[in-house]
């Protein structure tokens, strides 16, 4: 029964978190995927990404010539002819992620009814180093740092996206912060809990761009 308790958290979370961010992005919704793309077409994921920059953001290379206009993260910028094929890549994995999120979420709520929802939840911490509870938060600061220094995507969002945009990007580093204080202590229900609440934090910069931009996206909700 203990083994089980991550695992059902796992799905729960990771399933919802799936779901969620699969499902703005395969339906565009306020022009999610969209967003995505620009994103990754934006020089700090060029720099660290260089490869699946070329094939998901429409960079120009031997099968996609053409496009050499730098996009902004937000902005109302119009979306580029040879852009189309890959928006229409993202759509498709990300309904393929949504639909496989969906089937682990039920999975695991069947398996958490079944057993004791309120010993999962209050589940004792795991024995963890000492150490690991000071490292584990240092790491999260090291890597905030480098996303937020001036080339880095979170400052590139915060630059260039709107307010909701902005309050995510903060609250996406309170998330990861939190996720691994807890994951350095051994608290595997509050991990989850974070993990779930960055998820909603990358939601919210997905589908929180300016009004031009959700105008060209297509929701089938």
């Amino acid at each position: 029964m203990k083994s089980e308790v991550g695992g059902e958290l796992f799905a729960v979370c990771g399933g919802l978190a799936a779901t969620a961010v699969g499902l703005v992005l395969a339906t565009d919704l306020r022009g999610a995927a969209r967003v995505f793309l620009r994103l990754a077409a934006s020089p700090a994921a060029r720099r660290r990404w260089p490869v699946a920059n070329q094939r998901w953001a429409g960079r120009p290379s031997a099968s996609n010539p053409g496009r050499a206009r730098r996009p902004s993260a937000a902005g109302p910028v119009p979306t580029p002819r040879p852009l189309a094929a890959s928006l229409g890549r993202v759509r498709m994995v990300a309904g393929l992620v949504a639909l496989a999120g969906a089937v682990a979420l039920v999975l695991g709520v069947l398996v958490l009814l079944r057993n004791d929802p309120h010993a999962v939840l209050t589940e004792r911490p795991l024995p963890m180093p000492p150490l690991f509870a000071a490292v584990f938060p240092l790491m999260a600061v090291g890597t905030l740092w480098r996303y937020w220094r001036g080339s880095g995507l979170l400052r590139e969002i915060w630059a260039t996206g709107t307010r909701v945009q902005r309050g995510a990007t903060v609250a996406f580093s309170v998330c990861l912060v939190l996720f691994m204080t807890f994951l350095g202590t051994g608290r595997l229900n509050l991990v989850f809990c974070a993990w779930t609440a960055a998820a909603a934090t990358v939601v919210t910069v997905l589908v929180g761009g300016r009004t031009e931009e959700a105008r060209q996206g297509t929701s089938v909700l």
